[in-house]
Parts: C-alpha cells; sequence; structure tokens
C-alpha cells in the first residue's frame, strides 16, 4: 500500500488493519506505531508522526475501515485568559527578582505572547 511516495510493508498494513478493526488505539499513537512499524523517519532520525497522522484517513479509506474519532482537546486558552491582565506600574528593581522560564508547552507559549 502505498501512502503518497512511501510503500508500507505488508507486515505493517497487515497490523494497521488489525488496529483500525479493533478500534482501541487513538489517533495519535497509531501514527506513531505506523512510524515505528515502517521505520518511517526524517533525514534527522526522528519519526513522521505529524505525516503519519495527515496520511491515516486516506488510508482507513484504501482499507474500507473507519478511523477512531478524534479526541476532544482541551483548547491552550479559553475565553477567560483573553481579559488584559492588570498594568504594573513600578520600577523593575521594586520587582525582584525576575526570572525568565523555558516554555516547552503551547500552552505556555500561548500564555507568554499574551503577557507581552
Amino acid at each position: 500500500m502505498r501512502i503518497g511516495m512511501r510503500q508500507l510493508k505488508p507486515v505493517t498494513v497487515d497490523w494497521l488493519r488489525g488496529a483500525l478493526e479493533d478500534g482501541e488505539l487513538p489517533r495519535f499513537r497509531l501514527a506513531r506505531q505506523l512510524c515505528e512499524l515502517d521505520d518511517w523517519r526524517n533525514p534527522r532520525g526522528q519519526l513522521c508522526v505529524a505525516s503519519a497522522a495527515k496520511a491515516l484517513p486516506a488510508v482507513a479509506r484504501q482499507l474500507g475501515l473507519p478511523l477512531p474519532a478524534p479526541r476532544n482537546r482541551r483548547p491552550a486558552w479559553s475565553l477567560a485568559d483573553r481579559r488584559p491582565s492588570p498594568q504594573v506600574a513600578a520600577p523593575l528593581a521594586d520587582l525582584q527578582p525576575v526570572t525568565l522560564t523555558l516554555t516547552t508547552r503551547r500552552s505556555q507559549r500561548a500564555l507568554w505572547r499574551r503577557m507581552l
């Protein structure tokens, strides 16, 4: 079976068919295991999970099987977060200590952007 330019191994297609029939795995896990089984990696050696997840609906259609419904994701922010923050009018010296923390999650980055 082909996914774009990628030819999937028959053992991978058999596994995917069984996983879709079971309907137990969420889409992300299906995509990740598909990459692991078929050694689907980018030039840096990382699994191409996003590409596999994007291709899953077409693969499921080719196999004639339903794809699990997407799970509801909690938004990174809510309407309550859109309220303006109170203004701080003080010299920086009065606000010590000031620290910077590297943001690693989408919700943290969204909060950082709103705060600036």
